[in-house]
This record gives C-alpha cells, sequence and structure tokens, in this order.
C-alpha cells in the first residue's frame, strides 16, 4: 500500500451520472438489490470508462493496485462494500483501484469500529512500515499498546503479506538500494550532476513495480533510516539541508 496523493475530479457529466444512479438507490425500498442490479449495468456503459480512467490515472505507472502496489488493477473496489453501503455505490469518494486478488479477499468485510486505511485519504506509513528486508507490516500503535489495528485489519482484509507481494517488495528493495549506490558512486565521481539525480530518482518512483517500496524510502520515513543509502541519497539532493 502506498499513498496515493489526491482524488481527482470527474468530468460534471460523469459526477450526474453518478448522482442519477444513486438517485436510483436511494429511492429504493429494496436498496441492495438495487445497488447491485445497477452497478452491473452501470459498469458496462461507456460514461462509466470515465470512472476507471480516473482511477487509474491517480494509480500512476502501471496502473498498480492501490491496496498493494504489486499487481496490474482491473476492478474499481468500494471502500465500504455495496453490500452493506448500497448507498455508496455510485459515490465518487467511495471507489477504489484494486487489483482482482485485493478486491475479491475482502468480499463484503468492512469493520466500522476498526476502519481499514484508506490509501487516498490515509497517511499510509502513519500506520504501516516497511522493515529492513523490504516486508510491509503495521506500525506499533502507543495508543493502543498494541500493532497498529487499522493497518492490521487492512492486511488481514486484502492479504497484503501474501507471500508473493512480500517476495516482490524484497525484490524492489534490493534492487533498489543497489540502483541508489550506484547514482550517488556516480553522483560523488562527477559522472552526473544534481539536475540528473532529480530526474533519476523521479524515475524510481513511478517504476511501476512494488511503488510503495520507493515511496516508502524515497517518499516517506525510510528515506531517514541511518542504516539504508537512502538518507545519503536525501542529503545527496538537499545539501542545503547540512548548511
Amino acid at each position: 500500500m502506498r499513498n496515493i496523493e489526491s482524488r481527482l475530479s470527474l468530468p460534471s457529466a460523469t459526477v450526474r451520472r453518478l448522482s442519477e444512479e444513486a438517485a436510483k438507490v436511494d429511492a429504493s425500498s429494496e436498496k441492495k438489490s438495487m445497488a447491485a442490479k445497477r452497478y452491473k449495468v452501470v459498469r458496462q456503459l461507456v460514461w462509466f470508462r470515465k470512472v476507471t480512467e480516473t482511477l487509474g490515472i491517480m494509480a500512476g505507472a502501471g496502473m498498480r493496485c492501490m491496496y498493494c502496489s504489486g499487481s496490474e488493477s482491473a476492478q474499481v473496489e468500494h471502500y465500504r462494500p455495496k453490500a452493506t453501503h448500497p448507498e455508496l455505490t455510485f459515490v465518487w469518494e467511495n471507489l477504489i483501484w484494486s487489483c482482482g486478488i485485493c478486491n475479491q479477499t475482502k468480499l463484503n468485510r468492512f469493520n466500522e469500529d476498526v476502519r481499514p486505511i484508506n490509501p487516498i485519504d490515509d497517511n499510509v506509513w502513519n500506520h504501516f512500515f516497511i522493515d529492513q528486508f523490504g516486508n510491509l507490516s503495521p506500525r506499533w500503535n502507543p495508543d493502543e499498546n498494541a500493532l497498529d489495528s487499522r493497518a492490521v485489519e487492512s492486511i488481514k482484509l486484502h492479504a497484503l503479506d501474501r507471500q508473493a507481494l512480500q517476495e516482490s517488495r524484497q525484490e524492489r528493495l534490493v534492487d533498489l538500494r543497489s540502483q541508489v549506490r550506484k547514482t550517488l558512486n556516480m553522483l560523488e565521481s562527477g559522472g552526473i550532476g544534481p539536475n540528473e539525480l532529480e530526474v533519476i530518482v523521479l524515475t524510481w518512483i513511478k517504476q511501476p513495480f512494488q511503488s510503495d517500496v520507493a515511496d516508502y524510502f524515497l517518499s516517506g520515513p525510510g528515506r531517514d533510516d541511518p542504516e539504508e543509502p537512502f538518507k545519503r541519497l536525501i542529503d545527496a539532493m538537499n545539501p542545503q539541508a547540512d548548511e
């Protein structure tokens, strides 16, 4: 999971269509069945493509899953499931771009008392961290005197700790460390300049391969870990901070 910068706006025509569908659900005495029926129809309509296209843009390069960052997404996931919250089926703020595994693992489960992390609305790294081996893990929450309950719930709902994912994260971290060290050596030897370094880092961040790892170590808390090459990289990009 990684932080999605912001929720983009939809065209006014698409917003109007979603509102019309939401009104149909609200007017029904059988909201759950109406929501399921209308969504099955609507997701096939041409105008709904603007919803999927916008979510794909928000997901970034490769349109990776907003939850696991490991699989190419192809499904619109309802943060609060339409089966339990039919009134939110066509609410833009309730829609997430998800891979099939994360979506189907969750199904209709949702705990209002321990809400799972929303990668668009929440700061993911307040709840998770990626350890020195590349594994996504829940942070310790001192207020709960336990592992962060929302992170634990998210891992359970979407199987964010599945073996294939963790191995993929581990591989990305090994590769990223290697690239950072090589690039820093080039910078120190004069092979590249500061401007080129910024372009290279941006390329790493946008690379569609476990972008959660790059997000954590290049944009998040992991860049300050003294045991990693990432703090040295950030210092090289911000030399004025040392003055």
